[in-house]
């Protein structure tokens, strides 16, 4: 069973984390195999919460379902609580098209 779906077995809350576009080595990292994607000095653990400094925002949210998809779950979670992180960055980090980009970045073969 996978790292994410070891955690989902064992609890019924997570931290969600939205990152910076500047965060794009840190979001790697949680696509890393063969790592401890948590050994980080920006990665803690806020009441038995993940926690990732420099965050533009969070949520903390409950478990509502999980369903298992072959060798893979999706976990369905609700927001309980959240907020803006540490830092004034208005710029999320996305990931489209298997790259990184945020939303000031115009898409590969458009004009600005």
């Amino acid at each position: 069973m996978g790292e994410v779906a070891q955690r989902a077995e064992c609890s019924p809350a997570y931290g969600i984390h939205l990152l910076g576009e500047d965060s794009r080595e840190l979001a790697r990292r949680f696509s890393t195999t063969g790592i401890d994607r948590f050994d980080h000095p920006a990665i803690g653990n806020d009441d038995g919460l993940t926690s990732v400094a420099d965050a533009v925002a969070w949520l903390e949210c409950r478990m509502v379902d999980r369903i298992p998809t072959g060798d893979h779950h999706i976990v369905l979670v609700a927001p309980v609580r959240g907020g803006r992180g540490g830092r004034d960055q208005s710029c999320p980090l996305l990931y489209n098209d298997r790259r990184y980009t945020s939303v000031t970045e115009p898409k590969e073969g458009t004009k600005p």
